[in-house]
């Protein structure tokens, strides 16, 4: 079965492309190619103008951007290149949806990374890889899942803001990861489970950190595929201790597709408009978004 459709797998392709990534840093002065640590602030809630961010530029700078995907979902037209990810409306001028992590720019060497994996609807889902060296004893390195929504992309969106409470609460209860974590522990809410599960650890024996429980865990989803009147969710949990920094381990979810979903849910799954995650290698490749910061 291939890695990339099992709800279980802890995504040690995208660390071992991390540390490989130090490895090529040091042995050229040409910026490392990491195209496994991935994807996009989607619902950026930085402020200022993401243009402003000093010292930014693209892998490829020299030469003109390369289009990764185009398509049309949600009544937008979506443009992801190897510099970014816009969306423009009836004609109109085209909005960047990826903004650079200002905070990066005081690192002596730092990389964003951002792969498309899922577009249903309004709702673009990306891995964001980052990697820095901040003059740590080592450089740091964090992948997780982002979603951004393209009728208000500065608002953070979470699972709940489409399906109902009790049918998330069912399905986080129903993973095995989720169900080893909370124990006999059964909550009666969404908000009592993810207080319940923060800051637990687990997996990467035998250091038991490979990934880390969040309360925004919510806000980190990719739709994966449809399995009858349900679509498969994945929840990326980052890593859990820096020994493992870098990894990605999903949760998977099996969750009704809410009225408000169907049509857009449905196209996705025939590549009539966007794409589901089990579809995203196929149409990206390894190419991804790159950007580098550094003094």
């Amino acid at each position: 079965m291939c890695c990339e459709n099992h709800p279980r797998v802890a995504a040690n392709l995208a660390r071992l492309a991390l540390v490989l990534a130090v490895a090529c840093s040091k042995a050229s002065a040409t910026p490392p190619d990491r195209s496994d640590p991935r994807a996009s602030p989607a619902s950026s809630d930085k402020p200022g103008d993401p243009e402003s961010a000093i010292s930014v530029h693209h892998v490829d700078a020299g030469n003109p951007p390369a289009v990764i995907w185009q398509g049309t979902s949600g009544g937008f037209d979506w443009t992801w290149r190897d510099s970014g990810l816009s969306v423009s409306r009836d004609g109109g001028k085209p909005r960047e949806l990826l903004h650079p992590d200002p905070a990066l720019d005081s690192c002596a060497d730092a990389q964003e990374s951002y792969r498309l994996v899922s577009v249903v609807g309004p709702l673009a889902s990306l891995e964001h890889g980052t990697w820095a060296d901040c003059g740590g004893a080592h450089p740091s390195a964090v992948t997780s899942y982002e979603v951004v929504d393209a009728t208000r992309p500065a608002r953070r969106t979470t699972l709940l803001d489409y399906f109902s409470e009790a049918d998330v609460l069912g399905a986080l209860q129903a993973d095995p990861l989720v169900r080893k974590a909370l124990g006999h522990v059964r909550p009666a809410t969404v908000r009592e489970l993810l207080k319940f599960l923060s800051g637990k650890t687990g997996g990467g024996d035998p250091e038991g950190c490979g990934y880390a429980f969040s309360e925004g865990m919510l806000a980190s989803f990719a739709f994966h595929h449809v399995e009858g009147g349900a679509v498969a969710v994945r929840i990326g949990l980052s890593h859990g201790c820096e020994v493992m920094r870098g990894n990605l381990t999903q949760l998977g979810l099996l969750l009704p597709i809410p009225r408000t979903l169907a049509a857009n849910v449905g196209a996705a799954a025939m590549r009539q408009e966007g794409f589901l995650m089990k579809d995203s290698s196929a149409i990206r490749g390894d190419r991804a978004t790159e950007l580098i910061h550094g003094r």
